[in-house]
């Protein structure tokens, strides 16, 4: 990732001033990354994403903002996401369960 030429700014993210993780700058390089899922591969191209990425313009540390894609769900979709969260549940009291009866 090349840092452009643009002046390095302060930014606020969420309503806060964004501040490096490592040295507590505020002052940064913006540039956008493409990010690949491998999903591609089958069709599922709509998992691939941008990152908005803020460089510190003193330690050069890299901080990565992902927004989600708002995909519309079909029912099918809804559906799945139901039978998947009823199992995840189900199999989470039998782990539960067995947990139990160890101890």
């Amino acid at each position: 990732m090349t840092v452009s030429s643009i002046e390095a700014r302060e930014v606020s993210v969420a309503g806060h001033q964004l501040r490096c993780q490592v040295c507590d700058f505020t002052r940064f390089f913006r540039r956008e990354a493409r990010l690949s899922t491998g999903a591609s591969a089958f069709g599922q191209d709509w998992t691939n994403s941008k990152a908005e990425c803020f460089v510190c313009e003193q330690c050069g540390y890299v901080h990565w903002f992902v927004r989600t894609p708002h995909v519309a769900s079909s029912p099918e979709d809804t559906s799945l996401a139901v039978e998947i969260e009823t199992l995840r549940r189900r199999l989470e009291a039998e782990y539960d369960s067995e947990l139990e009866h160890t101890h």
